[in-house]
């Protein structure tokens, strides 16, 4: 299932899965954006952006 791109302006975030569905929340897990400046999570598939 694709997610919106959420774009952040810190290199460090953290996703629970309920800002993505209501009541489809998984564990909260950090997630650092690294050199590339992106990330996929592991459990909703929610992209994350820095934004430079």
């Amino acid at each position: 299932m694709t997610k919106d791109v959420q774009y952040v302006d810190d290199l460090t975030v953290s996703c629970d899965g309920n800002s993505v569905e209501k009541n489809a929340g998984h564990p909260r897990v950090y997630l650092n954006l690294g050199d590339q400046g992106t990330i996929q999570c592991p459990y909703c598939s929610q992209m994350f952006i820095f934004k430079k």
